[in-house]
Parts: structure tokens; C-alpha cells; sequence
């Protein structure tokens, strides 16, 4: 607690009595003898609700870094429209037992070569992941095991995949994204489009979840034969897998989820 004591010159009137200063500011303190200085110092923060121990990891006694294991934080990558730099989050948050959910709400674009790859992989306790706006994906292994081995995730949304527009370097920039998952996948269908075959790509035993919202009543299923038999996919509340009818065409079937 700093304690300012002023000292007064000449013959003027001697200040008495104590200013007590709690905020920050300018003032005025001629007439006291003592200001009292006491502004609270406010808690460091990042833009992405965890302090800087869940991101990089803290230092022991001994001077070692180790895992982050920050408090509990949802994480939200507001404002970040493109990710070119190869590796730039490439395990930033691998095993971290506190992050419970991460959104990416403005990228439309990875570019850069290992850009995410793994950035969740071994998170126990994240149960969903957001990328409401992701159109393009050019760089090899941009995401490959994204959040492998994760037990506790639940969804993954992919908003905007599979619309018009979208352009994917080729499956294995996702490849095993989300292996050793049982998260259900949900991504925007668009007939017309040269969409891959998401349920292999991505690694999860989850379902895939079309959504045919842009469709209107046009509720149609994809073409099958880009699938691999036993697909489990959602639509419109329905759920239908994909069957061989013995002759090796395959088609979908309706099922009622269990």
C-alpha cells in the first residue's frame, strides 16, 4: 500500500488529513497531508477465456514447463478470418483437461500446412467444437487428428461444408480428425456439390448429421455410393444407414436409432 507524504515549502497553510485513492485518475491532494494510494490490480486475461497457464503451459520451482492445466474455459477464436502460417496452432491445447468447448466463429479459411493439426487431440473433457463459416481448406494435413482421442466429445459442427463454394485439398487434410470419438458430425449438404465422404474422413464411430436446411422441402439423401455400407447419417430428424441390396448397390435405409 503506497503512502505519498507531501512535503510543503515556504510559509503556505500545512496540509492535514488523508486522501484515500481506490481507481486510477488525476487529483487534486494540495490539502492533505497523505494520499493513500490503494487501486486494485486487474487479473490478466486472454482474448480466449484462459488465463496464459492454459495456454502455454506453467513453470514449476525447478524452472520446467510444463502441460497447460489452466481453469475450465470455453474458448472462442473471435476475429480470426483465415489461418495461413503453417503449424501456428499445431497442439496448442493437446491433453488440456480444461478446455470444455471451442468455437471458431469467423474462420473461412486454413492455408497453412499442420495449421490445427491436433490442436484438441487428447482433450478429455471437450464436448463441442464450431466452425459455423469454414469454406476452404488448402493445405495438406491442415487438420489431421483435430481432437483424436477425446472421450468426452459430443458434436462437431462444420456450418458451412459442403455448400457451394466449399473447396477441400483432399480427405487427408482431415484425416483422423476425430478418431477415437464418438461425436456426432454435422455439416451443411447441397445437392450438386462434390461432397467426400465425411464419416470415413473424419474418424468418428458418431453419426453424420446433414443439414438440408438451405434444401427447403427438398429432403433428399445423397448419392449412397460415395459411402461406405453401414453410414449411419440424420436427416430432418430421420436417421438412415447405408445398406447393399446383395448385388452391390447400395442405397439408404431407414432406421430407428437406438
Amino acid at each position: 500500500m503506497p503512502i505519498f507524504n507531501q512535503v510543503v515549502k515556504g510559509g503556505g497553510v500545512t496540509p492535514t488529513g488523508t486522501m484515500y485513492i481506490i481507481s486510477n485518475g488525476t487529483y487534486n491532494v494540495t490539502d492533505k497531508a497523505i494520499a493513500n494510494v490503494n487501486v486494485p490490480q486487474t487479473p490478466a486475461t486472454t482474448k480466449y477465456g484462459g488465463a496464459v497457464a492454459n495456454v502455454l503451459g506453467d513453470v514449476d520451482s525447478n524452472g520446467v514447463l510444463q502441460y497447460p492445466s489452466g481453469p475450465q474455459c470455453h474458448l472462442v477464436f473471435s476475429g480470426v478470418k483465415t489461418l495461413m502460417a503453417g503449424y501456428i496452432l499445431q497442439q496448442k491445447f493437446l491433453g488440456d483437461s480444461g478446455v470444455l468447448s471451442a468455437v471458431f466463429p469467423d474462420l473461412e479459411e486454413i492455408s497453412g500446412v499442420y495449421a490445427i493439426n491436433g490442436i484438441f487431440e487428447y482433450c478429455p473433457n471437450i464436448v463441442s467444437i464450431s466452425f459455423p463459416k469454414l469454406l476452404v481448406v488448402s493445405a495438406n494435413a491442415a487438420a489431421r487428428y483435430l481432437a483424436a482421442n477425446c472421450p468426452s466429445l459430443q458434436r462437431v459442427d462444420f456450418g458451412s461444408l459442403g455448400k457451394t463454394g466449399t473447396s477441400i485439398l483432399s480427405v487427408s487434410v482431415f484425416s483422423n480428425a476425430f478418431s477415437g470419438t464418438t461425436a456426432d458430425i454435422h455439416y451443411r449438404y447441397e445437392l450438386g456439390t462434390n461432397t467426400p465422404n465425411w464419416c470415413q474422413l473424419y474418424g468418428s464411430t458418431g453419426n453424420l448429421v446433414f443439414d438440408l436446411t438451405d434444401l427447403g422441402s427438398l429432403a433428399q439423401l445423397p448419392d449412397p455410393s460415395g459411402y461406405s455400407e453401414g453410414t449411419t447419417c440424420e436427416v430432418s430428424g430421420a436417421y438412415y444407414m447405408v445398406a447393399d441390396d446383395g448385388s452391390g448397390n447400395l442405397y439408404w435405409n431407414n432406421i430407428t436409432r437406438a
